[in-house]
């Protein structure tokens, strides 16, 4: 019985292991498909601006304003998925 405990729990064990390593992975990936729209989408509108320059919440409502400026001048806004990746990548260089 303790044979199979210390299996059981070595087996949970790696794989939590592995679940975390597949989580940071695509945590990793959306923040650099966030960094590609924030360095693509930004531009075409105004001078990139720096990532460090404001707080997260003030990118957050930033983007929010963005997002309805594009609608207004007709242009596609982010989907709510390339809105969240180009937030998390902010999260990451955003001032504290």
């Amino acid at each position: 019985m303790k044979r199979f405990a210390v299996v059981l729990f070595a087996t949970n064990v790696a794989a939590l292991i592995v679940s975390f390593a597949v989580n940071a992975a695509e945590a990793q990936d959306e923040i650099a498909q966030g960094k590609i729209l924030f360095e693509a989408r930004c531009p075409v509108c105004h001078q990139l601006p720096e990532p460090a320059m404001l707080k997260l919440d003030q990118w957050q409502r930033s983007l929010i304003t963005m997002q309805k400026r594009m609608q207004t001048f007709g242009m596609s806004p982010l989907t709510e998925a390339e809105f969240q990746q180009v937030l998390a990548y902010l999260a990451t260089q955003a001032r504290d």
